[in-house]
């Protein structure tokens, strides 16, 4: 039967419930895998221009922390001027300052030197004398910075709002530490600078990137590690900001950035995604629905002609069963042929040899008749009859072995069935029966196998193999009853039994070898050949015997068949 997964799709499909389901069920995955793709598209485009913006503010922020820097830089000159000149009037602190920061665009508002806590110089002395002599803390909104830039030791960095007028400024205090043998090691005093915030922002970029970004720049609080705005104009809460790191010395500022109006896709072309997979699935839709009804009409027909096929297949295997099990009826009837022709001589001789039995004794009986027998007469016939009753026997045993062998291979290969067996007896009983052929054709018949191994198999199997193996010599390997020699052996290798058979006659071509063993192949039909005996010989092999068989052979050169099988047993 056709047990094809093919065939159980159609039947499948045919089902009602799916020709309308598959349809529905291919476009809506359609629709899936193309609204997926374009969240997936949305989401890299997001990512594409969150990574462009921080790119930007990158270069941004760098500029920040490099106009801090460059003024820093600066303000520590007047700090190693104060140091290599401790005894500098005001006077001359207030000249070097004038000519160190009154360059125009210049970052720094204010300049404040302290010893200790106490301010004791300020540039611009204009507006801020009023702050010499002030302790810094004492002042509640300088007091955590000055107290941080003590005990650490490091440049501290704060924004502070003027109570005065409102607005920001960027405070860097610098300690100034004594130093002895080249290491710091009392705190007298700081450098505090007071930088121009809104001018700060001009030149470093920020405030320019408000036209097209929401920015939060912020730091935490001394202690209650809460976020300080620093600068955030606009929106005063962003949605989902990208945050950039400020290092600035030992402090921690962070710039967080969002577009004005939220992330954007720089292309939109996720957008065209699920128009472009509702359009394919509508078109899936109608293909499938009318595949399907398409499918419908034709099950009806690929039904019919499977039930044909199918019928026809079991003709075929019906037909090529009758034609395998002629084969070996075939092959039988050569055994019975070659049996009987093998059977004439001895039988032919004991006839004959019965009536020189009976002739003498009828002698015999009349010379006893006639009281005419004498002792002479008496001797020669015991002498005549006694030489032929052994011949008689001797012929009459021959008979017996012909018979005995033929039973042991007729029955062997008509009933394929696991037996104990010698194998050099057994192949010997076969060779007996095919001895008449063997010898018609003029050939010799070599055997080489140890007589004590005995095996478990089928000895049906091997009786057939051989007996095909010879005939196609005898049929296809010799002309013009040119003489010849076939030689088999049998090898014992790892539990398996090889069997090696060689003839040297014509031969096979190239382009036949590989057809050989194709059932109804032959190249003498017109001698009655159906071309299944070496397919029965493979079949044998692969699937009785379980091994496997191999054929090589060139034009002129004989043919050699290699076997190997695994026998149930084998003992010696």
């Amino acid at each position: 039967m056709l047990n094809l997964p093919l065939n159980k799709i159609r039947q499948s499909l045919a089902h009602p419930i799916l020709k309308k389901a598959v349809p529905i069920l291919s476009s809506l995955l359609i629709i899936g895998i193309f609204s997926y793709a374009s969240w997936f598209s949305y989401q890299y485009d997001i990512a594409s221009e969150k990574q462009r913006v921080r790119d930007e503010m990158s270069t941004t922020i760098s500029n920040f922390i490099y106009q801090i820097n460059q003024t820093m830089d600066k303000a520590r000159g007047l700090l190693v001027y104060y140091q290599l000149h401790p005894d500098s009037t005001v006077d001359e602190l207030n000249k070097f300052s004038e000519k160190l920061f009154s360059q125009q665009n210049d970052l720094i508002k204010e300049v404040q030197l302290t010893e200790g806590t106490t301010v004791s110089y300020v540039y611009p002395p204009k507006l801020n004398d009023s702050l010499i002599g002030q302790d810094l803390l004492l002042s509640q909104t300088e007091f955590l910075s000055v107290v941080k830039t003590k005990n650490t030791r490091r440049t501290v960095i704060t924004v502070s709002t003027d109570m005065a007028t409102g607005s920001q400024k960027i405070i860097s205090r610098v300690p100034i530490m004594s130093y002895e043998n080249g290491l710091p090691k009392n705190f007298i005093g700081l450098l505090n600078v007071i930088l121009d915030y809104d001018r700060l922002l001009g030149n470093s970029g920020l405030l320019q990137s408000t036209k097209n970004y929401n920015l939060n720049l912020y730091t935490l609080s001394e202690l209650k590690q809460t976020k300080v705005r620093l600068f955030s104009p606009g929106v005063s809460r962003l949605v989902d900001p990208i945050s950039l790191p400020v290092p600035l010395e030992d402090n921690y500022w962070i710039l967080e950035v969002e577009p004005i109006g939220g992330w954007r896709s720089p292309t939109n072309q996720y957008l065209y995604l699920p128009i472009l997979g509702l359009f394919i699935a509508i078109l899936v839709f109608v293909y499938l629905s009318s595949l399907l009804k398409s499918h419908a009409r034709l099950n009806h027909q690929v039904t019919l002609r499977t039930k044909e096929l199918e019928e026809s297949l079991v003709s075929l295997n019906q037909a090529q069963e009758q034609l395998i099990q002629s084969e070996k009826l075939a092959s039988l009837g050569e055994l019975v042929s070659g049996v009987a022709h093998e059977l004439n001589t001895p039988l032919g001789v004991s006839i004959t040899l019965s009536s020189f039995l009976i002739e003498q004794h009828q002698t015999l009986k009349e010379h006893m008749d006639s009281n005419k027998m004498t002792k002479k007469h008496l001797l020669d016939y015991l002498s005549s009859t006694n030489d032929s009753l052994m011949m008689l026997e001797n012929n009459l045993s021959r008979t017996a072995d012909i018979v005995t062998s033929f039973k042991t291979v007729a029955s062997n290969q008509d009933n394929l069935e696991i037996g104990t067996f010698n194998l050099y007896a057994y192949t010997t009983d076969v060779l007996v029966t095919l001895q008449p052929k063997i010898r018609t054709a003029n050939l010799e018949v070599n055997l080489e196998c140890d007589p004590t191994l005995e095996i478990v198999s089928y000895p049906g199997a091997i009786s057939y193999i051989l007996s095909n193996l010879v005939m196609n010599s005898i049929l296809h390997g010799y002309e013009n009853n040119q003489r010849g020699t076939i030689t088999i052996r049998y090898d014992q290798t790892d539990g398996a039994i090889q069997l090696h058979y060689v003839d040297d006659g014509q031969g096979i071509k190239e382009s036949v070898i590989e057809k050989v063993f194709n059932p109804f192949y032959t190249t003498n039909r017109s001698k009655g050949c159906t071309g299944l005996g070496l397919h029965i010989v493979h079949n044998m092999v692969s699937q009785v015997l379980n091994g496997q068989i191999a054929l090589q052979s060139k034009e002129k050169q004989g043919v050699e068949v290699d076997i190997v099988f695994k026998p149930l047993s084998i003992t010696h």
